[in-house]
Parts: C-alpha cells; structure tokens; sequence
C-alpha cells in the first residue's frame, strides 16, 4: 500500500515537473537564445546625429550560437549586417558601428521537488544559467536617407532563429530655423572659495558639442566639455582664482547654434591677520591690525567683557600695498575705565574664509593726564621746570616749542618725583612759545599751551 502511494506521488510530481517545465518555456524563461533591447538614445534624430541603442543576448546553457548575429534595417533604405559574438563587423556596414561592452554568466538556483527531480531544462539538475553578451550599436544617421526606419536582431542555434523586438526611429531634415537654447544652472554669478566649480549645462536639443571660453583670461581659447550627443553636462572643472566670465559654446553640424554666458568669482586662499596691537598693557581705545588678504570683505574688532563689536570700514581706515592692509580704529572705552578687557580682530574675504586674531588682555585707561601747573625760572639760557602732573600710568612730558627753527617735539622727563617734573632746560637766544604735553602708557595727552618767555 505504501509502495502504491509513493508510485502515485511520483507520477503526480513529474507531471507537475513536465508542466513548469512547459511554462517556462512558453514564457520564455528557458529559450534557446534570448535578446533584449533598450529604447534609442534618440528616435527622432536630425540628420547628422548619431543614435544608439543597446542589446543584450542571452545563450542559455547547453546552447550554441549558430553562425554570426544579424542586425537588420528596414525602411527608406533597406540593409542587414552580421557581427560576431566579440562585436566585430563581418563584411561592410554603411553608418553602423558596433561595440561590445560586456560578457557575464547568470546562475539561476530551481530548487529540487522532493523526489530528485529537478526543474531544469538541461538535464534535470537544478542550476539554470545562461551568458549575457552585451552590445552597444550605434547608427550614424549620415549615411541613411530621411524617413522611417524599423530595426531588429536575428540569431539561430541548431534548431531555431530568434528574432528581437523592433524598435522604429525617424530620421528628420537640419532645419536651420530650429531654435537651440543652451541653459546654465551652475555657475551662477557667485562667489567660491574653492577651485573646483560644478559646471552642469541643458540643452532643449540635442547638439554635438559643448566648448567654452573664458574671456577674463588673457589668452582666451577654446576647452572642450563635452564632445558628442550633448544634451546636458554636470562635472566638476578647476579654475584659477580671480574672476571669470564664461561663455559656453553649443555646436550642431559644425556651426555655432547657442550660446550662454555666466560670470563668477574664486577666492580660495585664508587670510592671514600678521599683528594686532596693543599686545599688551594699556590701550585708551585705539586699535591695529595688519593682514594679507587680496580680496578682503569685512573687518570687525570684537572688545569689552560684554563682547561688543564695531566693523571698521576698509576704504577709510585702511591703507594697503598690493594685498597687505595696515587698518586702525578708535572706540570709546570710557565705561571700561581702569577695566582688563579682552579684543580680536576677525577678518573676512569675499567667498567667506575667515581669520581670526589671538585674544589679547589689555587694560582700559581712557583719561588723559591732568597737568595741574607749569612753573620754571630763568637762570641765563637755563629753565628750571616743576611741572605738576596727576597721571596713575605716567608715561612722559615733551613739549613743542612753536618759534623754534626746526619744529619737533622734545623729551623734557620720563619720569616724576611725587607727581612732579624737575627738569632743567637750556634754549636759545630769543623768545620762545612752548606746548607741553604729558602722556601715560595708553596713549593719552594732557596738553598746556602758551608757556611763553624770552632769553636775552
């Protein structure tokens, strides 16, 4: 009974083998020989262009190829071309060329019904394969006439031709009066701090060329983009630094058909802040700063324990040779007095890059000192000076003598004994008409006028 059963079960699973193995079949899942076609590159093509389309042949295992593959053209003008299965032409083919771009097995696991049958088409086993050749075919539509045309792939084992699907393309005449548009979505007019611009360009037609110039070189020539069937172009290309102004080249049939023009700016070099000043002690509220940037954009000195700021304008407080700036700048420190405040400088180009100076401790010291009086006495050409001064950071008293041949300023003291300059000073025959000025550490001034007498 259980003999009887097991006959039974493996009567039912060859018929079921026998049936998937039909299907697959009429499904063409286990043909002999297979291909596949992509759609044209372009199937409305002006005369002149160049089209292609792609096919891929499948050879299933335990099948061979029966003589070469034939592609064939239908239409106006009506031919046929056989290559081998590496690609190569066989004989002549007017405007055709054929490139093989790959060859590849494809292993398919069927798995094995229970019984030890399998479902494979070649021998029972349960590995389904097949090789892959794949072909690049291009028609050069030059040498066809204008009009429709259908194109398909024959190719036979021992038994059987296999036909491809038909895929149709026409063939139109140059019309001068088409309009070409060529559109720039990158570069716009912008600023990189890179030298590597995206440069991606559309077409509403195909076109056979791409070329650009840069007219902001000074020796302008041509540099090719793309080369052939170019509706569109997305890379990466490298320029100087500085500005540029482009203009892209469109070119049909050896003619200039559009044109498009965009403009943009490099700056990838950081700027380089050399020195800042004060350094160290005290500051009355001036700043410096010397950098080297070409294309500077932006100057703001950042100070005070609250972080306040104020940009300095580049054209008015800065001077500069070639790419190096000396800039200095004044802020009201007043509420800072006899205050440690911190300060930096941070420098900014046109495309971004930024630098930034070290922080600097320097202490507020924003009063001028207080001359209180200016006594001397006359001893022939000798003037004995007391100058009373009231300054916590004394720096030094000079003074300017006004009726003085050469006029400059003159040290009188650097130093005071309990708030008092004792100095003595010879000067020549003649009257004289003093500025005395005392300074502390940060810069400040306190001034006298009219200290007028006459040696005799």
């Amino acid at each position: 009974m259980v003999m009887k059963k097991e006959a039974v079960s493996k009567v039912i699973s060859g018929v079921i083998t026998i049936f998937i193995i039909v299907m697959l079949i009429m499904s063409g899942f286990v043909d002999a020989l297979k291909f596949e076609l992509s759609e044209f590159s372009n199937d409305n093509p002006v005369k002149g262009e160049i089209i292609s389309f792609k096919s891929e042949l499948k050879i299933f295992s335990g099948e061979e190829l029966k003589g070469n593959i034939k592609l064939n053209i239908d239409g106006v003008n009506k031919s046929s071309c056989d290559f081998s299965i590496d690609g190569k032409i066989i004989g002549t083919c007017s405007g055709v060329s054929i490139q093989k771009l790959s060859e590849k097995d494809v292993f398919i696991d069927v798995p094995d019904n229970g019984y030890g049958y399998g479902y494979g088409y070649n021998g029972g086993g349960n590995d389904f394969s097949y090789t892959a050749h794949e072909f690049n075919i291009s028609f050069n539509t030059s040498s066809f006439n204008l009009g429709d045309f259908e194109t398909w792939l024959e190719a036979s084992n021992l038994f059987v031709k296999t036909e491809s699907e038909k895929k149709t393309f026409t063939i139109h005449p140059f019309n001068e009066t088409v309009i070409y548009k060529l559109n720039v979505l990158s570069p716009s007019a912008e600023v990189f701090s890179q030298r590597r611009i995206p440069i991606h360009l559309t077409s509403n037609q195909e076109i056979d060329s791409i070329k650009y110039i840069d007219k902001a070189e000074k020796k302008t020539r041509e540099r090719d983009l793309c080369r052939r069937n170019c509706k569109s172009f997305n890379r990466i290309i490298g320029f100087r630094e500085g500005f540029h102004n482009v203009t892209f080249i469109a070119i049909k049939n050896q003619k200039i058909v559009a044109e498009a023009s965009t403009s943009f700016f490099i700056d990838s070099r950081i700027p380089e802040i050399k020195q800042t000043s004060p350094r160290v002690g005290f500051t009355a509220g001036n700043f410096s700063v010397s950098f080297i940037e070409q294309n500077p954009s932006s100057l703001v000195l950042w100070y005070g324990n609250s972080l306040k700021s104020k940009k300095i304008d580049l054209t008015k407080a800065c001077s500069n040779r070639k790419d190096m700036y000396d800039c200095s700048t004044f802020v009201n420190l007043s509420n800072f007095d006899n205050q440690k405040i911190s300060y930096r400088f941070i420098l900014t180009d046109v495309a971004g890059n930024k630098a930034i100076s070290r922080l600097n401790d320097v202490l507020v010291n924003s009063m001028p000192p207080i001359i209180n009086s200016v006594n001397f006495t006359i001893n022939r050409n000798l003037l004995n000076f007391a100058i009373s001064v009231s300054e916590k950071h004394f720096n030094k008293i000079t003074y300017i003598d006004r009726f003085d041949s050469k006029v400059r300023e003159r040290l009188l003291c650097s130093q005071l004994e309990k708030g008092v300059c004792r100095v003595r000073k010879s000067f020549n025959e003649g009257t004289h008409n003093l500025r005395i000025i005392a300074s502390d550490e940060a810069g400040n001034e306190g001034i006298k006028e009219g200290i007028v007498f006459t040696i005799s």
